[in-house]
């Protein structure tokens, strides 16, 4: 894998750490994302693209709320970014921030590729179930 032979070279090489974590995300191994994002920060500072790893391997190692402070940050720095706003609406919603989900989901603009128009619309339909939910418990 030449992301690990890169950071055998130098362990500081923000991004190759970063792409390294993107595909730990992807192979379903959190807890080392979190390890390789959090090199990637030290080594690259706050940029959004780190942020948006770092804020996935909060999400998917169960801390939502840690997620969505992340997240949240990574909007701000690029706003126009779609996909950046349907994690933070993903990483609310864990959260229990139902609200706060619902207006990332509003505020995203853009064009979106197929898989944001089927994450979006999926966003969408969990939404909506929470609030069925929240409506009868009331």
């Amino acid at each position: 894998d030449e992301y690990r032979r890169a950071l055998e070279r130098d362990p500081h090489y923000g991004v190759a750490a970063n792409n390294l974590a993107w595909l730990e995300l992807e192979r379903g191994d959190a807890e080392s994302a979190y390890r390789l994002a959090l090199t990637a920060r030290d080594a690259m500072g706050e940029r959004p693209e780190v942020l948006h790893t770092l804020g996935l391997a909060y999400l998917r190692k169960g801390q939502p709320d840690k997620a969505a402070e992340v997240l949240d940050t990574c909007v701000r720095r690029a706003p126009a970014r779609t996909r950046y706003r349907l994690d933070l609406a993903e990483a609310l919603l864990e959260a229990g921030q139902l609200r706060e989900s619902e207006r990332a989901m509003a505020a995203m603009t853009g064009a979106l590729d197929g898989e944001a128009i089927s994450r979006r619309e999926a966003m969408r339909r969990r939404i909506a179930d929470q609030r069925a939910q929240e409506a009868r418990a009331h």
